[in-house]
């Protein structure tokens, strides 16, 4: 599985992903986690950047806000997009490791601990 989040120039997750300019890219195999990189967002437009994301193989996209058009585009592309999640990369990362994360609002009632993801 291929999951992507939205990254700021501060290392968390960017407030709206219409806006974003990068993307923190992990590889999980049996939620286990696996390797990590960070790409930069080429395409311009809505409908390239959903292009783009389904030719990197995202599967998952977890963000804080997004415009419905441009999740729409996303999902049409069979990408599963969960949203309202904030923090550092690092923090959603775990958390949707260790399963923390609900479906599409957020935390789950509790945190996880604070792990670093190397």
């Amino acid at each position: 599985m291929r999951v992507a989040i939205p990254v700021s120039s501060d290392g968390r997750v960017e407030r709206v992903f219409d806006c974003a300019t990068s993307l923190v890219v992990l590889d999980l195999r049996d939620r286990d986690r696996g390797k990590y990189f960070e790409t930069e967002i080429r395409s311009r437009s809505m409908r390239e950047r959903a292009r783009e994301f389904a030719a990197m193989g995202i599967n998952v996209v977890l963000c804080n806000e997004i415009s419905q058009s441009f999740e729409s585009l996303i999902r049409n592309g069979g990408i599963e997009v969960r949203t309202h999640h904030s923090g550092t990369v690092d923090e959603v990362m775990e958390a949707f490791v260790i399963g923390y994360l609900t479906r599409d609002r957020g935390w789950n009632d509790r945190p996880p601990a604070q792990v670093s993801i190397s």
